[in-house]
């Protein structure tokens, strides 16, 4: 077991140590790209794009970038098929962008190069037809899920497992949210609720609830993990986490509902969010605390610019957990964990956690559910 153990631990260590090696060659080959050094790149990629379990279709870009511009036009073909293959051309713009960048003029009087483009073309928009079909299956599934689930009102069956998807009007605005189900759920003993109130809002144009993608949010594996039931609300940037108190009562009007619809003792409810939603929540545990549980805060900000944290309504005895990465790009550690410091003698319910590393976004990393599942875990170990 002893000699297992440690081949694990070793290949994990040379997993890691050849990830680091191959970013420190990517940027190598980076900074060659931006000094013009195009043949000294194209030596760089040569030798980091060997293992293509690494590789993604912009390290392949750029490579066949510095390959075209080193006079290969052949290798430079070769990778951006590759680069193609990996999904390059299905987002808004790249097409276009590429055909236009005279970095690849070289390769404008290819064959292989028109191939190229047109099989992009056919690439995305067969992308946007299944993206399409995806849509309107989800919409038809989360949508009879909500009816469902009306139909059934207070009686004793069991709730449709999944997605249901509700609207709430708001003036003039009718606000989607989503209830997830857990398979395994059982509205026969007292439940759980976890709200929680996405991030991204300030690049949110629209309330995504059309993309099935939304199922994939680590908030719902954790549901799986302790069986509980969550409220997803959908936001916007004219309507969401952002400095609109209107959007953050809605929520409120939200939990009221999904409490008639879901006719179960809700022994405890949580909420909580990442980034945006994260800074929203300490409107909540500072303005109404009382309906709720415990709170939780992914890559927050600590602080809203319409409404600055009262700290001293940290202390009403509901757990507030928060998680902060050491190299989080869009709010500074350190400027967070000075407010913290500032703060903590007032915020006695404020229990400040960090992670060395995984950004902003550490939640969507491959360990980001497991460090949600240990809030969490802290959290329901003070039941209120």
């Amino acid at each position: 077991m002893r000699k297992t153990l440690l081949g694990i631990c070793f290949c994990l260590v040379v997993h890691v140590l050849k990830a680091q090696l191959y970013e420190q060659q990517i940027e190598k080959a980076a900074q060659a790209i931006n000094k013009k050094d195009f043949c000294a790149a194209l030596l760089v990629f040569k030798q980091a794009l060997t293992d293509t379990t690494k590789v993604n279709r912009y390290d392949y870009a750029y490579a066949a970038l510095a390959a075209a511009n080193c006079h290969d036009q052949r290798q430079a073909l070769t990778w951006l098929n590759k680069s193609q293959q990996k999904g390059f051309g299905l987002q808004d713009g790249e097409i276009e962008s590429i055909a236009k960048d005279s970095a690849f003029s070289s390769l404008h009087t290819s064959a292989e190069w028109r191939i190229l483009l047109a099989k992009m073309q056919q690439a995305k928009e067969k992308d946007k037809l299944a993206k399409q079909i995806a849509s309107e299956q989800w919409l038809e599934s989360s949508l009879r899920h909500a009816q469902l689930t009306e139909s059934e009102g207070g009686m004793a069956k069991p709730f449709p497992a999944g997605f249901a998807l509700y609207f709430q009007p708001a003036d003039t605005i009718n606000v989607p949210y989503l209830v997830y189900v857990p398979s395994s759920f059982s509205r026969a003993k007292p439940a759980s609720l976890i709200i929680y109130l996405h991030g991204g809002v300030v690049n949110q144009d629209h309330f995504a609830y059309r993309d099935p993608q939304v199922a994939n949010e680590p908030i719902f594996k954790v549901a799986n993990h302790y069986n509980t039931l969550v409220l997803y609300p959908f936001a916007r940037k004219d309507f969401g986490w952002v400095d609109q108190e209107n959007a953050f009562k809605h929520v409120l009007t939200m939990l009221d509902q999904v409490k008639k619809r879901y006719a179960v003792p809700f022994d405890r409810i949580y909420l909580g969010g990442m980034s945006n939603g994260g800074t929203a929540t300490y409107w909540y545990a500072t303005k109404h605390a009382h309906l709720f549980s415990g709170f939780y805060a992914f890559s927050p900000w600590p602080s809203l610019k319409s409404s600055p944290t009262d700290y001293a309504k940290l202390s009403s005895g509901k757990p507030f957990v928060s998680i902060n990465a050491k190299d989080d790009s869009v709010f500074p550690y350190s400027a967070v964990k000075a407010i913290y410091d500032q703060q903590q003698s007032k915020a006695r319910d404020w229990r400040f956690k960090s992670i060395a590393e995984g950004g902003h976004g550490f939640i969507y990393e491959p360990g980001g559910p497991l460090l949600m599942q240990e809030v969490f875990d802290e959290l329901f170990r003070e039941k209120h």
